[in-house]
């Protein structure tokens, strides 16, 4: 029986502050439901952070770093969402101490431990103490090392049910598919790297292998990849694994068969997160380039343009902005380590201090970024919130990293239009009351040139295509696509019935209207207005046939026992198209059933990118423009200096001064010197 607390044994195995040290955890092996296993101190060997890609082999210590959710997750069939929550915890045996583990921690000790030998893991949950504040600010700093000096790292997926093992199973049949074509053509693996334009040309059609894409997108509904740790987990970690219970791939393997998640956009959220973790791989001194050893370079490519912008903990943090984290401020500390192990990538002076709240934190953050990046580009990640959704209390200048919802495309995002005030010197101040962080003031030097008059409704896919409501509408035609529908009442509100103009096309598009051709694009707007009962697929229309056909029996029978059975059948179709339509979109909430050529499928992934999370709207001087979609008739436009596009800022309680709502694009300021003069800027106080 347990006598010593783990207080007595973390004091025991106390860590030396002035040496990079760790605790390892040495599960005992043995059989059946009892684990017992022992604390050592581990000093982590050098590593060449400085070293070339390629150049050298990092060094490796001899334990196993474990990757997983605290929160326990099961995969059931019967919700929407196929993972269920259980925390019933589960008691282990450390060091003849008595110790509390999530039951999905207990899971994976218990199907790791050997069977003859004790096995050396690392896990945060039993190698930290979480009581320790203090522990806890120093051993976040070297998670960095500590993953990417592990001789492996496991990443648990939880216990082995027929979701994950299906997933498994489909993992392996993609990779080994999508390999073969890698080597097709070629004598030897030197020479496949040379082959991977065919290689990215086969993950382009996902039909092929439906019910195997489907399986690997119900794994990657796992809970597991929202967390914001796997990204510094995953992206460090030199030799990977992925398990779920006694089914095991390799990195190899499941980079191959998630891209083609990553191609063809299949699945949730989670998968466009792990195509990202994947993706910075490439980025981290030392990543892979080619070969299928490690081929995260695939998911680099399909990531395109959007990494290029990673340089910086502001650019990260916004690329996983929708990771989820049990304390806020994991947000921006647990992006800290993989942004210091990328190459010229910079924190500007952002270090882990779990003493800080969350509003300090943040507060402090944003500070940071506008010091060291000497622009406005930290307002990009902004979303203006009621007074109810402000829990956090902060100024509304400084991003709240805890939501997750309507995320945006950074208005500077790539070779768009902006603003001449982009080309004079930043200029910025922050006061603030000291003891209340909410009173932090910042001033920018800019002007007031415009003010909105109208506004549009706002554009939110994932949440409209999630809902009840679109489902019901698009089981009458499956040629829904609420971003298309939304982009056909902004022009029929802002626009009219003409075709679409080159004011209208180049405010959807953020000055990139030269890539698409208006009468194209107003050829795409009539056939989705048009869309109806003749764009069903064939079956779909038998489906439909059959109730017109079944009720006129009741013409030549009019029976009370032919008129129930009858009824209950006519209702059955509706009602189980309305079920397949809601639980597709579940899975899978960004679906386009509105078919496109080649064409309109560039338009809608890149034309429409920015219209997500925003609004457009009509300003006092009969500008269009492209704003949050927080914001209201009566908010101001506003350039600053230094900023590249124009902000949207809001009157605040306190005369003089204004909230910040975000950026906007407003056509006919952007590369132009109309509504834009230095000498008229002028001091803004923003709260």
């Amino acid at each position: 029986m347990a006598t010593k607390s783990m207080q007595d044994i973390y004091q025991s195995f106390a860590l030396d502050p002035a040496v990079e040290e760790i605790r390892i955890v040495k599960v005992q092996p043995g059989f059946g439901d009892d684990i017992f296993c022992e604390l050592e101190n581990l000093v982590l060997p050098q590593h060449a952070t400085g070293a070339k890609r390629g150049t050298s082999k990092p060094v490796k210590a001899n334990y196993i770093a474990l990757s997983y959710m605290w929160d326990y997750m099961t995969p059931s069939l019967l919700h929407l969402n196929p993972w269920s929550r259980t925390n019933q915890e589960k008691e282990i045996y450390c060091n003849g101490a008595s110790l509390t583990v999530k039951p999905n921690l207990y899971a994976a000790l218990r199907q790791l431990r050997h069977e003859t030998e004790p096995k050396n893991l690392w896990t945060d949950a039993i190698c930290i103490n979480q009581e320790d504040d203090d522990e806890k600010t120093s051993q976040v700093k070297l998670m960095r090392k500590i993953y990417a000096l592990a001789g492996k790292t496991v990443v648990w997926l939880g216990q082995e049910t027929y979701v994950s093992a299906q997933g498994f199973k489909a993992i392996r049949f993609l990779a080994d598919i999508k390999r073969s074509s890698y080597l097709a053509g070629s004598t030897n693996q030197e020479q496949a790297p040379h082959q991977s334009l065919n290689l990215l040309q086969s993950f382009i059609n996902s039909n092929r292998y439906p019910w195997h894409v489907r399986a690997l997108t119900l794994l990657l509904r796992n809970p597991y990849f929202t967390r914001v740790w796997i990204v510094q987990e995953i992206g460090l970690s030199q030799n990977l694994e992925f398990r779920g219970g006694k089914e095991c791939v390799s990195l190899s393997d499941f980079a191959l068969a998630t891209t083609v998640a990553a191609y063809n956009a299949v699945g949730s959220k989670n998968s466009l997160n792990l195509t990202n973790i994947l993706a910075v791989r490439f980025l981290v001194r030392g990543g892979p380039r080619e070969g299928l050893e490690d081929p995260s370079w695939l998911h680099a490519k399909a990531t395109g343009e959007k990494l290029t912008l990673v340089r910086d903990i502001l650019s990260i943090v916004c690329l996983f902005r929708r990771s989820q984290s049990k304390m806020e401020v994991d947000k921006i500390f647990g992006l800290l380590g993989l942004c210091r192990e990328m190459n010229n990538a910079q924190t500007f002076g952002v270090e882990e201090d779990y003493g800080l709240s969350v509003q300090e934190a943040y507060t402090r953050t944003a500070i940071s970024i506008l010091e060291g990046r000497q622009d406005l580009d930290l307002f990009a990640a902004l979303r203006l919130q009621s007074h109810n959704e402000n829990i956090i209390n902060l100024p509304s200048w400084v991003p709240d990293w805890s939501n997750t919802e309507h995320p945006a495309i950074p208005l500077h995002a790539g070779s768009g239009s902006h603003t001449m005030a982009k080309y004079s010197e930043f200029e910025y101040r922050v006061d603030n009351t000291p003891g209340n962080l909410h009173t932090h003031i910042l001033y920018l030097s800019g002007h007031l040139i415009d003010r909105i008059t109208e506004v549009g409704h706002g554009c939110n896919t994932e949440k409209a295509q999630a809902s009840a409501w679109f489902c019901f509408k698009n089981i009458f035609n499956f040629a829904g696509s609420h971003l298309l529908e939304t982009f056909v009442n902004w022009w029929t509100q802002f626009g009219g019935n003409v075709p679409v103009s080159q004011e209208f096309l180049a405010t959807i598009t953020c000055g990139r209207d030269s890539r698409y051709n208006t009468d194209s694009i107003t050829e795409l707007m009539r056939r989705f207005q048009q869309r109806g009962f003749h764009d069903l697929p064939i079956v779909l229309k038998l489906v439909w046939t059959f109730i017109p056909i079944r009720a006129s029996e009741l013409y030549f029978k009019p029976t009370l026992e032919r008129l129930h059975i009858i009824t209950l059948q006519c209702l059955a179709i509706p009602a189980t198209l309305f079920l397949v339509s809601y639980v597709c979109f579940a899975i899978c909430p960004r679906l386009v059933m509105f078919k496109l050529s080649q064409q309109e499928d560039d338009f809608y992934d890149n034309g429409l990118a920015h219209m997500e999370g925003r609004s457009m709207a009509r300003t006092k001087n009969g500008k269009l423009a492209l704003v949050p979609d927080g914001a209201r008739i009566g908010d101001l436009i506003a350039i600053c200096k230094g900023g590249r596009v124009p902000l949207v800022l809001r009157n605040a309680a306190s005369r003089g001064r204004y909230q910040i709502v975000g950026e906007g694009y407003v056509h006919g300021v952007m590369d132009v010197k109309e509504g834009y003069d230095e000498d008229q800027c002028m001091k803004l106080a923003l709260v």
